[in-house]
């Protein structure tokens, strides 16, 4: 290895310095087009595409209460078509609960929580979790029925990007609605990162 960089090295050296400024920026803009195509755009994607399936989830959420809330109200109205109301009412909110997203679970408990950052914790044996941490919470007014919020959780390890890829896959099966709220890649030592992930874990007031 050292004999080849020598050979190299002097290769290089023979070269005029024009030539050598245009090989160095040519270098320069493949390992930054490398890092875009690989690293950067397909983990922006991922975290795009987790971010809107919560917003979904939000929206739902909302539909899902001001459903049973007409629900509600029909059931106490005193008319005729109110049997009629009713169905519709139903196959709407039938409708509704077969979204792919709603078979996900709301974090409702401190016991939830807690189940939620385990499963978080647990990546494969060759990467190292440095920390993970609960944050703040934020209201996202879905409904006044069911207030909800979302939990920050912080979580900080090293992996290369293929386990950093399967990880963030990984997350997005998990049983309850997470989105990705920030993701950091700091490669310290190739082909090894260290990875500062923010998520939002969605949970009721009793589950923050």
């Amino acid at each position: 290895m050292s004999h080849f960089l020598s050979q190299f090295s002097t290769r290089f050296n023979k070269i005029n310095e024009r030539n050598r400024l245009i090989m160095v920026i040519a270098l320069i803009l493949l390992i930054f087009f490398l890092w875009l195509f690989l690293c950067y755009l397909p983990l922006a994607r991922i975290i795009k595409k987790n971010t809107e399936a919560i917003n979904i989830v939000q929206k739902s959420v909302l539909a899902l209460s001001s459903l049973y809330t007409q629900y509600q109200s029909t059931i106490r109205s005193p008319t005729l078509k109110a049997e009629q109301k009713i169905q519709a009412l139903e196959i709407k909110l039938a409708n509704l609960q077969q979204h792919p997203l709603l078979v996900k679970k709301l974090v409702t408990t401190s016991d939830d929580l807690q189940s939620v950052m385990h499963a978080v914790s647990t990546m494969d044996a060759t990467m190292s979790l440095n920390q993970i941490q609960s944050l703040s919470t934020t209201s996202v007014g879905a409904s006044k029925k069911i207030p909800l919020s979302n939990q920050k959780i912080l979580v900080e390890f090293t992996g290369n990007y293929f386990e950093t890829i399967r990880y963030l896959d990984y997350l997005e099966n998990l049983p309850w609605y997470l989105s990705f709220d920030s993701l950091e890649y700091q490669v310290d030592a190739y082909p090894n990162a260290k990875v500062t992930l923010i998520l939002n874990v969605l949970c009721t007031r009793d589950g923050a």
